[in-house]
């Protein structure tokens, strides 16, 4: 199955990434935090196409360090975490098939750096060390007679990338891309009608993310 984006995602947010303000030999706490909404196309070849909306947040706490002698690049490590819900609950595919509510979390733990092309130009590159995932299926969204399940996720990794750039002294311009590939949880019992027992997992999966932005400084 696949989820694609109609036609964009919109997000609001707000960054600390001032490393030309960090000294040399120092440490300084720098975040991300983003919220998203957009409309998704759902399609499945089994169920077929459902319109849906998908929303989501992501938090990103870094300690960077300014090295004395490799001035333009700033390393950082740092803890994340990144939620997501599809509001499918009472909503029918183009099969007659009923959907649910879904909410995935991510923890993970980004590790990177920042390098200063110039006083205009910057990067940002992360990769994410996958810590933990929680899959929540609201199966009661689309029958009362279905239990909710929880699947655990404990192995996968993602990337982020963004160039930065400079147009005035507080605008900006950014580009991004963003993957995640994550494997296949494990396995969760459910219920139907308190008679029939079954098992799901949630497979393995890989999301891309990609985009334009606009940030002012102040």
């Amino acid at each position: 199955m696949s989820d694609e984006s109609s036609p964009a995602f919109i997000s609001l947010g707000i960054r600390k990434w001032d490393t030309e303000n960090i000294e040399k030999k120092n440490l300084k706490w720098l975040y991300t935090f983003e919220g998203t909404f957009g409309n998704v196309n759902y399609e499945s070849p089994g169920s077929g196409t459902m319109n849906t909306n998908y929303y989501k947040a992501r938090l990103e706490n870094y300690l960077s360090y300014k090295f004395e002698k490799y001035e333009k690049v700033t390393p950082f490590i740092g803890l994340a975490y990144r939620w997501l819900y599809d509001d499918s609950g009472g909503k029918t595919s183009s099969k007659g098939h009923l959907g649910y509510d879904r909410q995935s979390e991510y923890y993970y733990a980004p590790l990177g750096i920042f390098y200063d092309y110039s006083s205009k130009l910057n990067l940002k590159a992360q990769y994410n060390l996958f810590l933990k995932g929680t899959q929540n299926s609201y199966l009661s969204t689309a029958s009362t007679a279905y239990t909710d399940l929880t699947n655990d996720q404990s192995s996968g990794f993602g990337i982020d990338l963004t160039l930065n750039f400079k147009l005035k002294e507080k605008n900006n311009v950014f580009f991004y891309y963003r993957y995640w590939d994550i494997n296949k949880s494990e396995v969760a019992t459910g219920t139907y009608a308190d008679i029939l027992v079954f098992e799901a997992y949630e497979p393995e999966n890989a999301t891309i993310e990609y985009g334009i932005g606009y940030s002012w400084m102040f």
